[in-house]
């Protein structure tokens, strides 16, 4: 990540977030494997002043969260490659290559990859969700999909994914991965 200084007095006053310019190039950016995923953060809320974070994330069919509501942050997904399946309230949408969708905060929701790979980017509006992915993922080995889990989580690991969730704003309303729905 390269950041070039400028001046710190954005136009409404707010001098609690970063004013310069920040270039993340294509090879750069946080690395993890977060629930069967590869996170790579172009930006969290360190970079933004808490204004948003933004992550490409690379997933195998199947792999998705738990159903899960966000109790201030919108979560926006822009689909690069590949066909997710979304959860949103009530409804249930499919979406492939091109298409945007805009998650408010509040309704419950969940994904999963329907297409053999997918590859999509998160748009979290304020930042926040950076902070919990960061919170219960692993350094990424290689910029590459992390392996396939063993197995669904065991008690223990879902209760502190539960309670990480919660100290970050989120709720998991369950059930865990890998389980039937």
């Amino acid at each position: 990540m390269h950041a070039m200084d400028g001046n710190t007095n954005t136009s409404d006053g707010d001098k609690s977030r970063n004013h310069h310019l920040i270039v993340v190039r294509a090879d750069e950016g946080q690395a993890l494997w977060h629930l069967g995923t590869l996170v790579i953060f172009k930006a969290t809320g360190v970079d933004t002043g808490d204004q948003f974070a933004l992550s490409d994330n690379y997933a195998h069919q199947g792999v998705g969260p738990m159903l899960h509501v966000h109790e201030r942050d919108d979560e926006s997904f822009y689909v690069l490659e590949g066909e997710i399946g979304f959860q949103v309230g009530d409804e249930i949408i499919s979406a492939s290559a091109g298409d945007f969708l805009i998650l408010p905060y509040g309704i419950p929701h969940r994904f999963w990859v329907k297409s053999e790979r997918a590859r999509f980017l998160v748009l979290s509006t304020p930042a926040g969700l950076d902070r919990f992915i960061q919170a219960t993922a692993k350094p990424a080995l290689t910029r590459t999909l992390p392996p396939p889990p063993a197995g669904p989580p065991s008690p223990q690991e879902y209760e502190q994914l539960v309670n990480t969730a919660h100290k970050y704003g989120y709720e998991i309303l369950g059930p865990p991965p890998g389980t039937t729905m």
